[in-house]
């Protein structure tokens, strides 16, 4: 049975919400944040079928040019650029997931003046813009001989990653009782153990959040990997579709296409991950 407490709570997110469906200027502003969205997509879309011929004209394209597809997966080093980024990506999403949640774990469970320090300096990390680090950076590989390798590409994307990650999980620690974690050292586990089989399993949600994010920023990185990979079978894929084109002018039509196919990964992880992203959101940031 409800308490009266509950009944009032349901009546009155009941009417919250009917006031929303009732309100023409929400639906109104919702349909237009769609479109800002979905409009160049289309667009994109639609120049992926066009001849370059058809694409200066602004002509609708006579049949479906799927040969912009074919051309970019026939292309030479494709399947190479294909497995850079996995590589890269999945690499740098293993060490963000790593790192990041035993920053937040830390962060959320040890009050110490050394741990708040810590948390200071990694949220300063978030404010940094990545162009101000790209010399330094480049300095810095180049002296340790790793210039033109994965590892170059993928120190840099985890530092840059753990900020954030550390962030969301704290927020997930924050909000798990500290009884279970007492509970379990007195079974006799190891803070480790504590860490990995009692806090770690239940922060789902978080490592949903955090690895499509990482993932999205690693798979679509363009920048480090434009000046540390300097090999055309090195490239990642954003960097190696970018130089696709003729000598005198850029092939829009095959770009869309690679676009497409580059975001169709990110578009299917994010299909099947969708829901825990928005829990791991809105349940992280309930004591941010």
């Amino acid at each position: 049975m409800k308490s009266k407490f509950a009944v009032k709570y349901d009546r009155k997110g009941n009417s919250s919400k009917d006031k929303i469906n009732n309100n023409p200027f929400a639906k109104l502003f919702l349909v237009c944040l769609s479109l800002i969205v979905l409009v160049p997509l289309f667009y994109v879309v639609f120049i992926s079928f066009q001849t370059l011929e058809e694409y200066y004209k602004m002509a609708w394209p006579s049949v479906l040019h799927i040969e912009n597809y074919q051309n970019i997966l026939i292309a030479p080093y494709f399947w190479q650029w294909f497995l850079n980024s996995g590589i890269i990506a999945f690499t740098t999403l293993l060490l963000v997931l790593i790192f990041g949640s035993m920053a937040g774990y830390v962060v959320a469970k040890f009050s110490s003046r050394f741990v708040r320090l810590l948390a200071i300096v990694i949220l300063g990390a978030l404010m940094i813009p990545i162009h101000m680090v790209l010399i330094p950076v480049f300095i810095l590989s180049r002296q340790l001989g790793i210039v033109n390798t994965y590892l170059s590409v993928i120190a840099p994307s985890v530092a840059f990653g753990i900020p954030l990650a550390m962030y969301i999980f704290r927020g997930f620690f924050m909000n798990i009782p500290d009884s279970l974690a007492e509970a379990a050292r007195i079974d006799g586990a190891s803070e480790v153990g504590v860490f990995l089989r009692v806090m770690l399993p239940m922060t789902k949600p978080a490592m949903a959040t955090v690895g499509v994010f990482t993932f999205l920023g690693s798979w679509n990185g363009f920048l480090f990997p434009l000046i540390l990979l300097q090999q055309t079978e090195n490239y990642t894929l954003p960097v190696g579709l970018a130089t696709i084109g003729t000598q005198y002018a850029t092939n829009y039509p095959a770009q869309a296409a690679a676009m497409i196919l580059v975001s169709l990964p990110m578009v299917l992880i994010y299909l099947r991950f969708n829901k825990l992203i928005i829990q791991g959101m809105v349940e992280g940031a309930v004591k941010g």
